[in-house]
Formats: C-alpha cells, sequence, structure tokens
C-alpha cells in the first residue's frame, strides 16, 4: 500500500469517529490464486484510531459511489 497523503484526518462512518490518512493500493475479488477481477490505484481510508468502530483498520468503499466520498471499490470495477 501507498500512501497519497500522510496527514491525519477525521472521517465519521456512520456513527464512528475515525482518525486517519487516505492510502492507495490494488485491490482484488478471488480466493488465493482464483482472481476474479482486480481494480489498481483504489483509494480508502486508513484507520488509525476508532471510537465506535472494532476490528476494522480501513475503509473501502463497497456500496454505491457518493460524490462526497468519490467513485466505490463497486464502481472502479464496473469501469
Amino acid at each position: 500500500m501507498e500512501s497519497t497523503d500522510f496527514t491525519e484526518t477525521a472521517l465519521y462512518y456512520g456513527s464512528a469517529s475515525l482518525t486517519g490518512f487516505m492510502g492507495k493500493d490494488n485491490v482484488c475479488l478471488g480466493l488465493d490464486s482464483t482472481t476474479i477481477d482486480c481494480v489498481t490505484g483504489l483509494d480508502f481510508f486508513v484507520i488509525t484510531a476508532a471510537v465506535g468502530l472494532d476490528s476494522f483498520n480501513g475503509v473501502v468503499g463497497l456500496g454505491p459511489s457518493n460524490p462526497s466520498n468519490g467513485p466505490s471499490f463497486m464502481q472502479k470495477l464496473v469501469d
């Protein structure tokens, strides 16, 4: 994973309050060597501190694209 910006940023995800930075990586769907498809250069939020959200270390958009959040993983997969 490469960071696009190491500046700490606050993000609200539902009722959770998150702190972290933006990262970029290649994300693939599939199991082990049976990869279905990949998205290269996907932007996502790397969580460094969280209140109200347990057991996560990043947020990757799997829902529909949102103008305030940018294109989702699923939209980039379609594109």
